[in-house]
């Protein structure tokens, strides 16, 4: 059993991972070096900031539902719906932050914004369903969300595409499709009744995400805080993609641990 589940994950991070090569090479390609090093970069600062929409409820949505803890399991049915209005608030006070404080870069910002909290509200039910040990069809749904996405970049590619905001916002619509679906399928709905106790057992996770993401993202945030050129940064960023793929390989391992 534990090999079906984990090659089930192998696949579809082997799947997830290569499609993901794939989009950053058409990227590269249609943006060109210049642009594409914008695109890095706001992909980049988004992946930073997207800590702060997740706020670590997809690591304790996984922990609880698997196994409660005491000062939680009276909160078990509420917490998806928690999780899920917390993001929205998050992102709705993130945009319009970034477009009152930085209008010049709004659209590109904003877009990159809108993408990563699309993943992150899937992330949240990709949580349920890995804490439930349906990691088989969690494998499925990792590829169908990442097919939807991709599909999306090669249609606007396709239409012409030649800004960093056409790719960011190609990749949010096929990423909030999908979300949608499996919210729909959950059977959860946003819950904005915020709760102290819950963001104090999150928060932890909170810490932990931001220094993972800052640790592998921060370079290309630094790269524009420098003036680098974007020439040089959109090389960075295509040898960096390569190399993430190949560390998702081992993110079945630490699921079935």
């Amino acid at each position: 059993m534990i090999f079906r589940l984990l090659g089930a994950q192998w696949v579809a991070t082997g799947f997830v991972g290569l499609v993901s090569m794939g989009v950053t090479a058409l990227i590269a390609r249609a943006l060109g070096p210049d642009l594409f090093g914008v695109y890095a970069i706001a992909l980049s600062a988004g992946a930073v900031v997207a800590t702060l929409i997740d706020g670590g409820f997809s690591k304790l949505l996984l922990r609880e539902r698997a196994l409660a803890t005491p000062k939680l399991a009276g909160y078990a049915h509420v917490l998806p719906g928690l999780a899920y209005g917390h993001a929205l608030l998050m992102l709705g006070g993130l945009c319009l932050a970034v477009a009152v404080v930085l209008p010049v870069h709004a659209v590109t910002t904003v877009s990159a914004l809108l993408f990563f909290g699309a993943l992150a509200v899937n992330q949240f039910g990709l949580a349920m369903m890995q804490a439930d040990g349906r990691l088989v069809r969690d494998a499925g749904y990792q590829v169908g969300s990442r097919s939807l996405s991709a599909l999306s970049v090669v249609l606007v590619w396709w239409w012409g595409a030649s800004q960093p905001w056409h790719m960011l916002m190609a990749q949010f619509v096929g990423a909030a499709i999908f979300g949608a679906l499996v919210t729909i399928y959950l059977g959860v709905y946003p819950s904005f009744k915020l709760n102290a106790n819950i963001y104090k057992a999150a928060l932890p996770f909170v810490w932990v995400d931001l220094a993972c993401v800052l640790f592998f993202r921060a370079d290309m945030v630094l790269f524009q805080l420098l003036g680098i050129e974007k020439l040089e940064a959109g090389k960075y960023g295509v040898a960096y993609r390569l190399f993430e793929a190949v560390i998702l390989l081992a993110t079945p391992l630490c699921l079935i641990l």
